[in-house]
């Protein structure tokens, strides 16, 4: 018994307190609890602009993992990249709660004129323990902003038929094309761009997967078959936050959680 105790604090003395959860996608982490020198990396203006200083974040706060591309159980910064989007921003809330908390508090300015009004969210409203079933639209506990899990084999390209008979596989957007689509200039921001993103290939004639940049040999049905399953299988995260003008319940709001100071950096702990 004295040896597990001393495994445990030696752990501890590492690590500082650590959290075991479920992703989205079914696989599992441990993460440590957030230190000083994160503060660095997240701050760091270079990597910031790609939002590289979250890879680099989060490879340094998973401390064991069974993700398919872990290494040695640890999670890479290569490995960071290739995080499917919802795995990668559960981890960044459950980070926030675990080494922060749950609340997060701002202001926000309806006008110019008047004082900023304060406003509060719950972050626990985001995640969920995908050991219990998913709430849906209707039931009581039912948040539209809550990050879904993801169907198995995730990690896995999908392989679809399109009405033609055109053979395509493509993977679920992670971060490897979430930064593909950032660093879009805004003369190149296309629907097929999205596809593009998520490593689109078509099966050729000899059996070989080639990527698919070139759209023209698809008619409108076969886009329009394969833009309602990415829709259904990969649907977009915002993951917003609403508020609502105190003085005229009408006027209301929503834009990104993440982009608040206050998430990685509140004013008071």
């Amino acid at each position: 018994m004295q040896v597990a105790t001393e495994k445990v604090e030696a752990k501890e003395l590492v690590y500082g307190n650590t959290e075991t959860f479920l992703l989205p996608s079914g696989f599992e982490v441990t993460i440590r609890e957030q230190n000083g020198n994160d503060d660095d990396i997240l701050t760091n203006k270079a990597t910031a602009q790609d939002m590289s200083n979250f890879d680099i974040f989060i490879a340094g706060i998973v401390v064991k993992t069974d993700l398919p591309f872990n290494v040695n159980g640890r999670l890479t910064v290569d490995g960071a990249k290739r995080l499917l989007l919802r795995d990668k921003y559960f981890i960044l809330f459950k980070s926030r709660i675990h080494s922060i908390g749950k609340e997060i508090s701002f202001d926000y300015s309806w006008s110019k004129k008047e004082k900023a009004d304060n406003y509060t969210e719950d972050l626990t409203n985001y995640i969920w323990d995908y050991n219990e079933t998913f709430p849906v639209e209707g039931d009581d506990n039912y948040f539209s902003e809550r990050i879904k899990p993801y169907q198995k084999e995730c990690y896995n390209p999908v392989v679809i038929t399109t009405p033609s008979g055109k053979e395509i596989r493509l993977n679920l957007l992670n971060g490897i094309g979430e930064k593909f689509l950032l660093q879009l200039p805004e003369s190149e921001q296309t629907k097929n761009k999205e596809l593009e993103a998520r490593n689109i290939e078509l099966k050729n004639d000899k059996g070989v997967w080639e990527k698919i940049k070139n759209f023209t040999m698809f008619n409108l049905k076969d886009m329009g078959y394969i833009r309602k399953v990415v829709a259904e299988i990969d649907p977009s995260l915002t993951l917003t936050t609403k508020v609502e003008n105190p003085k005229d319940q009408s006027q209301s709001d929503n834009f990104p959680i993440l982009a608040l100071k206050s998430f990685f950096f509140p004013e008071e702990i």
